[in-house]
């Protein structure tokens, strides 16, 4: 219960805390007690479970990016984001969640399950920066999906959209032009520019 929650919370912030990245270790030792500490919970405790599935989650996305070889890493933490976000779509940690779920998919290959995610955090009642920046790497996942001409689509239509001079078309604008590089059209790459 308490005791291996409040654990749990000094082991995440140690590893959190260190220097020269994270030891795989304090997070495996943190995830151990934050489901202990689940398990322990009671009924009716919704916001505690809530965060514990969150951190426990999250820490499984952490030890999944300590090794980005390890695909059962990375499919544990697809799992745990997935159900998450499916259980907790209006919580605070909603905006972390979709962003970590999308960064694995994508590792993972999976280019069209990652485009969702990023999509449902565009729409999710999270920051409107975050939310812009979600639209922005929705749209160039056909890049790596090597889909060129969709690519270019979704970036024009946010270039059309975000403001002229902003930040955000200004990454759209770059983003566009690598579309075009990779889709060997280098003269329409650098006139965007």
């Amino acid at each position: 219960g308490v005791n291996a929650y409040r654990t749990a919370v000094d082991l995440d912030q140690k590893a959190a805390s260190a220097k020269d990245g994270v030891p795989k270790g304090l997070i495996q030792d943190a995830l151990k007690k934050y489901e202990e500490a689940l398990a322990g919970l009671d009924p009716g405790q919704n916001f505690a479970q809530r965060n514990l599935e969150f951190r426990i989650a999250y820490l499984r996305a952490l030890l999944a990016e300590e090794d980005p070889q390890d695909s059962a890493a990375r499919d544990r933490a697809i799992n745990k984001l997935t159900e998450f976000k499916s259980r907790h779509p209006g919580g605070f940690q909603i905006g972390k969640a979709l962003k970590t779920l999308a960064e694995l998919q994508a590792e993972a290959g999976d280019f069209e399950d990652a485009e969702k995610t990023y999509r449902e955090l565009a729409d999710a009642d999270v920051d409107k920066k975050l939310r812009e920046n979600a639209e922005l790497l929705a749209a160039t996942l056909a890049v790596r999906a090597k889909k060129y001409a969709l690519a270019e689509k979704n970036l024009q239509a946010l270039l059309d959209r975000f403001p002229r001079g902003s930040s955000q078309n200004l990454r759209a604008r770059i983003a566009l032009a690598d579309a075009l590089r990779a889709d060997k059209n280098a003269d329409a790459a650098r006139a965007m520019l």
